[in-house]
């Protein structure tokens, strides 16, 4: 029988996204930036973005937003 261990799970995004912003950086097709800051408990927090733009069609293109919440202090979020 074998055992799983848990990763401890970073709450920083950078580090969630970083490989997906080196991407950014490499692909043209790929955007990634900054979409806004707040600050919250003396601490300045980065609200990022990202814009795929795919090849071109004869359609209207397509658009598809993906956003989180938080609510109080559970990590699970909202």
């Amino acid at each position: 029988m074998s055992t799983v261990t848990a990763q401890p799970v970073s709450r920083d995004p950078r580090a969630l996204l970083g490989p997906l912003l080196e991407l950014a950086g490499r692909c043209p097709a790929l955007q990634g930036g900054l979409a806004g800051a707040f600050d919250s408990h003396g601490q300045t927090h980065d609200l990022l973005r990202f814009r795929f733009k795919g090849p071109k069609a004869e359609h209207d293109p397509l658009r598809i937003g993906l956003f989180a919440a938080l609510h109080g202090d559970e990590p699970a979020g909202a």
